[in-house]
């Protein structure tokens, strides 16, 4: 028999000669034996494929649990927010939830509140109320505007208001309870779950309380105060006094979106972008973690007729040394194939702008120029709009705030009435509108206002004149520095000489402010800087 056609065990491999079919059944199960004898090698050659699999597995767990799946909104999913915001007026307090949970979690809506809430500036104007001139008593006039300053001051109100707009920005509502003292002020925020408005009184919306908010919260009522004590006391007697309302001197109710019955978070519309944002950055994140991933493979020499070459003893002895040598993010494998490496720099690869794209999407369903909030972006004349129409969203709820201040100052025993105006500026437009208060200044009059916008609350411009003048006498140790209308006529003229000769003289007119300029002028400006 040739030797081509067997192995050294002596079966006869050409399977061509007649046998029958019992003699066939014969030598296949000698054949199984055979192989069977190489069951430490297969056995390796197994545990080498597990071994394989196993550092796969660890790869997809870990991107899995780390990058793949949005850890980053666990409390709720896409997919419900989607349905909430579909019917929002039924699943208000969910998106209320919503909102308030991503104001802790995302930086990004975070900025976005704090933006809004944060340009409030509360210039407040104090004027009588149909004052008749020609029989008041300046004594008794004074007397009660001293009254209602104090009485204004006492509230803080920039404080306590500022509070308010966070809430409104967030929750889009904000209901609240005063507390006040002949010292002090504060409002106390009450969950709007157990809140609603079923009434207005001169303007103001009265509150209406759920008392059952105190079922196992007993302890809570003492915190609360009187009112809250007697009014779950009248409900635990009579179950129907479970809605009761707060006195409206003592209630605040303040609703971003007047139109709307129901309430909406004012960016429930970026809700979504918010998850594609995050879902981005996992991807990015996973892509950079793929990077750092890559599997050696060690051969395993075999002769001519498929056996290996290095005992199994030695092998497992090489591949466990080498394996304990090897960071977490390498896998190691065998394989009687040649040794490579394998690395994941493509699998996983986005666009690059994925993220900064998303990022500008956000923005964009904000309704908010990312001009903002970029570095890498400019363009004065077009954040300078932007930012108008942003501050206009602030002035319905100034009108809120007026109306309630002005229902509290009519409560004042006082012969004399005044109301209060929250002057239409914001942190972003307080220059512009100072400087047109200024120019109405200039012709004797609107002084109240430039002084509202400076910073002084209501009776601080006559109390720090006193103080100044008359008590510390700052008028007359501190002189003005000397400038060209305080100059004589010849140190004028000297003046003017210094100035000519420091005239800069590269030609041309002045320039422009931004405010004066074309959007094309404003990207060449920009591209000269």
């Amino acid at each position: 028999m040739d030797n081509e056609n067997s192995i050294n065990n002596g079966i006869p491999l050409d399977l061509s000669i007649d046998l029958s079919n019992e003699d066939k059944i014969k030598l296949d199960k000698y054949i199984d034996s055979k192989l069977n004898n190489q069951f430490n090698d297969q056995a390796l050659f197994d545990a080498t494929l597990k071994n394989t699999r196993h550092n796969a597995k660890i790869i997809l767990k870990e991107l899995n649990e780390k990058g793949l799946s949005n850890y980053f909104f666990r409390k709720y999913k896409k997919e419900d927010v989607s349905k909430w915001l579909s019917d929002s007026e039924r699943f208000e307090v969910q998106l209320r939830g919503v909102s308030r949970y991503l104001y802790n979690v995302s930086s990004h809506y975070k900025r976005l509140i704090k933006y809004f809430s944060g340009m409030a500036m509360f210039c407040m104007v104090m004027k009588p109320r149909n004052l008749d001139i020609r029989h008041a008593n300046k004594n008794t006039v004074m007397n009660d505007y001293y009254i209602t300053s104090n009485y204004l001051i006492n509230m803080n109100l920039k404080h306590e208001f500022n509070k308010i707009l966070d809430t409104v920005f967030r929750e889009e509502i904000f209901y609240g309870y005063v507390y006040e003292t002949n010292n002090s002020f504060y409002i106390r925020k009450l969950p709007p779950r157990w809140c609603k408005t079923i009434s207005v009184e001169d303007g103001v919306r009265v509150v209406t309380f759920n008392f059952s908010y105190f079922n196992g919260r007993e302890r809570k009522l003492n915190s609360f105060g009187k009112f809250f004590k007697d009014a779950y006391t009248l409900y635990k007697k009579n179950p129907k006094m479970m809605w009761q309302d707060i006195p409206t001197d003592r209630g605040i109710c303040i609703k971003y979106d007047e139109s709307l019955s129901y309430s909406v978070p004012p960016f429930a519309g970026v809700f979504g972008a918010l998850y594609d944002l995050e879902d981005y950055k996992n991807l990015k994140k996973n892509k950079e973690k793929l990077n750092n991933y890559k599997l050696l493979s060690l051969k395993i020499p075999v002769d001519d007729t498929g056996r290996f070459k290095i005992p199994e003893s030695k092998v497992v002895k090489y591949f466990n040394m080498i394996g304990a040598n090897l960071p977490a993010n390498i896998g190691l494998a065998l394989t009687p194939m040649d040794m490579d490496e394998h690395s994941f720099e493509k699998a996983g690869q986005s666009n690059t702008d994925a993220v900064s794209e998303a990022l500008e999407q956000y923005w964009g369903a904000s309704g908010v120029s990312s001009l903002l909030f970029s570095s890498d972006k400019s363009g004065s004349t077009a954040l300078k709009a932007s930012i108008l129409v942003d501050s206009t969203m602030l002035y319905p709820i100034y009108r809120q705030f007026e109306r309630w201040i002005n229902y509290r100052l009519k409560l004042i025993n006082t012969t004399t009435t005044f109301r209060v105006e929250i002057i239409n500026v914001t942190e972003q437009t307080h220059t512009d509108v100072l400087d047109r208060y200024m120019k109405v200044f200039n012709s004797g009059v609107g002084k109240s206002y430039v002084a509202a916008l400076m910073g002084y609350d209501f009776y601080d411009v006559k109390s720090l004149s006193y103080l100044e003048d008359d008590v510390l006498g700052l008028d007359t140790a501190f002189r003005p520095l000397q400038t060209a209308y305080t100059l004589s006529s010849k140190n004028n003229q000297n003046q003017t000489q210094i100035e000519t000769t420091n005239v800069d003289d590269k030609g041309g007119r002045p320039q422009k402010n931004d405010d004066e300029i074309e959007i094309e002028t404003d990207k060449s400006r920009e591209k000269g800087k």
